[in-house]
């Protein structure tokens, strides 16, 4: 049996080295098997006559690839090209491996392009447009420290009957996109006390009229949805546990989003509410941050919260 290299049809089109092997493995190793080619030599071979015939490829221009792995589109599902850059690329399995690693650390990788024009930001490391000092009349206090926006409640006796305090911008906006880090403060943290939570207040008309949406969230990774009307409350969704939020002292991410009637709420890029929901005479409003502990006659240690990385996007359209 002898094997030379003459009218082979598909096979011609073989590196000369893989052509050799394919010779070697015919002829000598049907004869003598020690002799036949490795694995490893199969492997050089084949990898390098791949690699010859993708250079042929894109000098031809016939195939595309992706920029990221490589791949051919004849070896992905599907093969999507970069708007403003015609010959870049990029696979459908690019494309998964990279929303896992982003949504692995905490990025919203679903995040619609539609952001917002940011209209205001405070880091709290210098004075900002949220009010510090004494405040509702003595049952609260707002201050910076560290770089972040404290709100604490004082009135231990609960006399004046507040048990939660807000601050805003006073930016009135219709459609919005917010994000702030929040957290208790230290000396609450150390405290056993779990009735108290901590959030963002929104389309707030004032504290003469008192009309505000608010998205909690609790120590204990619980998080809900209230409207206030006249100060009264009405709840939109009841609290609900989520592994997103983090537990006792942890830095939460807290981003919410509403346009037109539609809120949508997310803890650490994880999204945990989406509603619809109408309330006449609170079309816009400020938004804002807030404090609460739940109820008057179980409070051990009064409850503060502690604030940094405010962003306020304004939705155009």
């Amino acid at each position: 049996m002898h094997f030379v290299h003459h009218d082979l049809g598909d096979l011609e089109k073989l590196h000369p080295r893989a052509f050799a092997l394919l010779q070697r493995f015919i002829n000598d190793g049907a004869l003598t098997p020690q002799d036949r080619p490795s694995a490893l030599e199969w492997a050089c071979a084949l990898s390098e006559q791949k690699l010859r015939l993708m250079i042929q490829e894109r000098q031809i221009g016939t195939t595309s690839f992706c920029s990221f792995c490589g791949k051919s589109e004849r070896e992905v599902c599907k093969l999507v090209c970069a708007e403003r850059r015609k010959n870049t690329f990029i696979c459908d399995e690019c494309v998964g491996v990279s929303v896992e690693l982003l949504q692995a650390n905490g990025v919203d990788a679903l995040r619609k392009a539609d952001e917002g024009r940011l209209v205001y930001t405070a880091d709290f490391s210098a004075p900002s447009r949220f009010r510090e000092g004494i405040l509702a009349e003595g049952s609260a206090k707002a201050f910076r420290k560290n770089g972040f926006y404290h709100i604490a409640l004082i009135d231990k006796d609960g006399k004046r009957g507040n048990y939660y305090e807000w601050q805003t911008c006073d930016m009135p906006l219709k459609d919005f996109r917010v994000s702030a880090q929040g957290g208790f403060g230290p000396d609450f943290i150390k405290s056993t006390a779990k009735n108290a939570c901590y959030g963002v207040v929104f389309r707030s008309n004032g504290r003469s009229i008192q009309n505000h949406y608010r998205f909690s969230i609790t120590r204990n990774s619980c998080f809900r949805l209230d409207c206030y009307v006249s100060a009264k409350q009405r709840m939109i969704t009841d609290w609900t546990y989520s592994s997103a939020i983090k537990e006792e002292d942890g830095l939460n991410t807290l981003t919410v989003c509403m346009r037109g009637e539609k809120i949508t709420a997310a803890v650490n890029g994880k999204e945990l509410l989406s509603v619809v929901h109408y309330q006449a005479g609170m079309e816009n409003g400020s938004v804002g941050l807030f404090l609460s502990r739940a109820f008057l006659d179980t409070v051990d240690t009064l409850p503060e919260a502690r604030f940094r990385n405010f962003l306020l996007y304004k939705l155009e359209g």
